[in-house]
């Protein structure tokens, strides 16, 4: 998080380090967007360093969210019972 202090932009290959960095608002520019969790609202290409793209966070981060599981949530199966719904038809 000390990293993002003054950032204006965040470099990053496909990483959690970008997510963080969208979180905290500042722009993420990709060079793997395919595997990247932040590819939906990053911004591809080092061309775009002066003029990074920073859509609406908002969608992206309500269903990253059901991506990431607490180890309580885990153990108790809370994350089982949420995504069987999805997993079994």
């Amino acid at each position: 998080m000390e990293d993002f202090v003054n950032c204006w932009a965040v470099v990053n290959h496909n990483s959690s380090p970008g997510v963080a960095a969208v979180m905290e608002g500042i722009p993420v520019i990709l060079t793997d967007p395919v595997r990247s969790q932040a590819h939906d609202v990053a911004t591809t290409g080092i061309n775009r360093i002066e003029n990074p793209l920073m859509p609406d966070r908002e969608a992206w981060a309500q269903r990253i969210s059901q991506f990431h599981w607490s180890h309580e949530e885990l153990r108790t199966g809370a994350c089982w019972v949420h995504m069987k719904k999805w997993a079994i038809k």
